[in-house]
C-alpha cells in the first residue's frame, strides 16, 4: 500500500491524503525535521511544513466549530481533557 501510495504521490501531488496523514503522525510522534525532509524527498510522508499548516488548519476548525456551537442555542457542556489540541 505504501508503494502505491509513493508512486501516486510522486505523480500527482493532489492525491496525498496517506502522506498527509504519516507526516502529521510522524511530526506529532517527535520525527526530527531531517528526517520529515528525507521521507519527503522520498514521497512518503509530506513536509514538515505541510503539517504545521494542517495543524494550524485543524485548530482554527476546532475553535470556530466550538464558538458555533456555544452560540447555537443548544445545550452543550464542556469537558476538560488531557487532550492536546494544537494553537
Amino acid at each position: 500500500m505504501m508503494a502505491i501510495s509513493m508512486l501516486i504521490f510522486a505523480r500527482n501531488q493532489s492525491t496525498n491524503i496517506l502522506p498527509l496523514m504519516m507526516g502529521l503522525f510522524l511530526k506529532i510522534n517527535g520525527m526530527s525535521s531531517r528526517v520529515m525532509a528525507i521521507l519527503s524527498n522520498a514521497s512518503v510522508c509530506v513536509s514538515g511544513r505541510t503539517v504545521e499548516r494542517l495543524k494550524k488548519h485543524i485548530s482554527n476548525d476546532a475553535v470556530e466549530y466550538a464558538v458555533e456551537l456555544v452560540n447555537s442555542g443548544h445545550l452543550f457542556s464542556t469537558i476538560f481533557d488531557n487532550i492536546n489540541i494544537y494553537l
